[in-house]
């Protein structure tokens, strides 16, 4: 009786073990889900997250060059065609070899027409 009992035990095993390695593990599209995607790039980026970086003290973009640099961009922009240097990029003078001429005041308005026409001013 012991003998068939564990006869029988032996075989409902095997058959276990067989019926497991009958079974094929999931094809990696299956594993592949959106969930499981998202808690892997989860991990590696807590894994590889950089050190906190202290911010800069302050004075870094002060230094004399990046002042000019700063006053040569603000002076580049285009002036309002009714401010008070219109005439920034469209000169009001005529020079010739013998005479010079500057425009001043209602003198000036073929000028600032111009500079509206060439769009020297915004």
């Amino acid at each position: 009786m012991t003998t068939a009992l564990l006869a029988s035990l032996l075989l409902t095993m095997s058959g276990n073990g067989a019926e497991l390695a009958a079974k094929p593990a999931p094809s990696l599209r299956a594993r592949l889900t959106n969930e499981a995607i998202a808690s892997a790039v989860r991990d590696t980026l807590a894994q590889d997250a950089p050190a906190a970086v202290p911010a800069p003290s302050g004075t870094i973009l002060s230094g004399g060059s990046f002042r000019s640099f700063a006053h040569d961009v603000a002076e580049s922009k285009k002036p309002s065609c009714f401010g008070q240097d219109a005439l920034k990029f469209q000169p009001a003078e005529i020079d010739t070899r013998n005479w010079h001429f500057a425009a001043k005041g209602l003198t000036a308005a073929p000028f600032w027409a111009a500079a509206i026409l060439r769009g020297k001013c915004q």
